[in-house]
């Protein structure tokens, strides 16, 4: 019994931004930005969770509060979007990110450019992949709908 291989994305940046030229490839960049929002919404519940019990003043600076739980349970509902391929959720992780990320911003903070960048082409990779993957299933319903002639 033979196995056709996997199909394999190519990537660029080290994984960062997959090249999409197909609905694997599409897929793929769906599931980054999906475990992309897992990670924001399980750290942001583990600060949350650890500001409410010991309360240290580096994280009530910086906001982090129990509050910081809508953030997280927002991320997790982004995450499942992503999951069922949803545009709207893909734009609104992003957007929410952003958010978090503006209101956060301290200027003390410039060592963390870095994990930011990763997380935002995290987002950006869901968001491409899900424009992506609703546009190849729509040429796929097109090209099946078509009519055919002799």
């Amino acid at each position: 019994m033979s196995k056709t291989p996997k199909h394999k994305p190519k990537l660029r940046f080290g994984g960062l931004w997959p090249i999409i030229r197909c609905t694997q490839d599409a897929r793929w960049a769906v599931k980054q930005g999906m475990w992309t929002a897992v990670i924001c919404a399980v750290v942001t519940t583990v600060f949350a969770i650890w500001a409410h019990l010991s309360a240290p003043a580096a994280l009530t600076e910086l906001g982090v509060s129990l509050l910081s739980l809508i953030d997280a349970t927002m991320f997790f509902g982004v995450a499942v979007g992503l999951y069922f391929n949803s545009r709207f959720a893909a734009v609104a992780g992003l957007g929410l990110f952003l958010l978090a990320r503006i209101m956060m911003w301290r200027p003390e903070q410039v060592g963390q450019l870095v994990m930011m960048a990763i997380f935002f082409l995290g987002f950006v990779s869901g968001v491409r992949g899900t424009f992506a993957f609703h546009q190849f299933k729509k040429k796929a319903d097109d090209s099946s709908t078509a009519p055919i002639t002799p």
